[in-house]
């Protein structure tokens, strides 16, 4: 009969064959995949935006609901990019400097800066 031998705690993990170091890198990938969902997320919410929009407009004059057609546009890539900025300062938060998951919350937080620089606020502040 044979018992495995338990490994004393506080001492080192095994080493795993074929893998490199454990690297927390999740949330950056997280931040990542989030920052680029953004425009698809626009693509998607296109139809039931212009739905909406078809709806509550009115034939003639305004009718004070046009803000209803941009915050259905609008819901979902603003939540992806708050979601990506907020990943990937955790994962600036987490991570050692240089690391995988350092350099991934980082590129995160990058590409969710220029898409509400460059799509987001502009076309809030048009009133699309």
């Amino acid at each position: 009969m044979s018992f495995q031998i338990s490994r004393e705690s506080g001492g080192r993990p095994p080493r795993r064959l074929g893998y490199g170091p454990l690297d927390d890198s999740g949330m950056g990938m997280a931040s990542l995949v989030c920052g680029a969902l953004v425009v698809p997320s626009m693509v998607v919410t296109t139809a039931p935006a212009t739905l909406v929009m078809l709806v509550t407009r009115p034939d003639s004059g305004r009718s004070g609901r046009e803000w209803v057609a941009s915050a259905v546009f609008f819901t979902a890539p603003a939540m992806l990019t708050l979601l990506s900025l907020v990943y990937g300062l955790v994962a600036l938060g987490r991570a050692r400097l240089r690391s995988r998951g350092f350099k991934t919350g980082a590129a995160g937080i990058v590409l969710a800066s220029l898409e509400a620089v460059f799509i987001l606020v502009p076309s809030i502040l048009r009133g699309y």
